[in-house]
């Protein structure tokens, strides 16, 4: 039988833990792998100085090392628990890259794509029409370009 990869894209929130449990009680059968992706914003930068016209910018290395660390522990504190108590296998990803919600959304695509994964479970957030209208919707990216199978849970 070959192994079985779960996608679950996760931030450090309750609606991630809600999919993390139904993934691990609906989905996940013995000698699958569950696959945590967290996408963090690839770049930080730090004014040194200048006016309007001649800023000088330089990337803030330790700013960016501190958010993947964050990340890291965040899926660790709150996930990686799960897994284990159900005996079942898992990686993390922490995906370095744009944070707006359409490539948050086809970061998971991707993945999933890359990944061959079974599905892809996540947890719609909630938010306002004009927010979804104006800013759209990683869920919304993800259900509609992913070629993998997308479970999207309601609140």
């Amino acid at each position: 039988m070959t192994k079985r990869t779960i996608l679950v894209p996760v931030d450090d929130t309750a609606d991630s833990e809600r999919a993390v449990d139904w993934a691990l009680s609906n989905l996940y059968q013995k000698g699958d792998e569950l696959y945590f992706l967290f996408v963090v914003s690839g770049t930080s930068f730090v004014v040194l100085g200048g006016d309007a016209a001649e800023t000088i910018v330089e990337e803030d290395k330790s700013a960016e090392d501190k958010v993947f660390q964050d990340a890291t522990a965040a899926v660790e504190r709150r996930f990686a628990p799960k897994a284990a108590a159900a005996s079942a296998a898992y990686k993390i990803e922490i995906a370095r890259g744009l944070t707006d919600n359409e490539s948050i959304g086809d970061t998971v695509c991707k993945r999933a794509d890359s990944l061959n994964a079974l599905a892809v479970v996540m947890v719609k957030h909630q938010r306002s029409a004009i927010k979804k209208w104006f800013m759209g919707s990683v869920t919304n990216t993800v259900a509609h370009q992913c070629k993998q199978p997308v479970v999207v849970l309601g609140h």
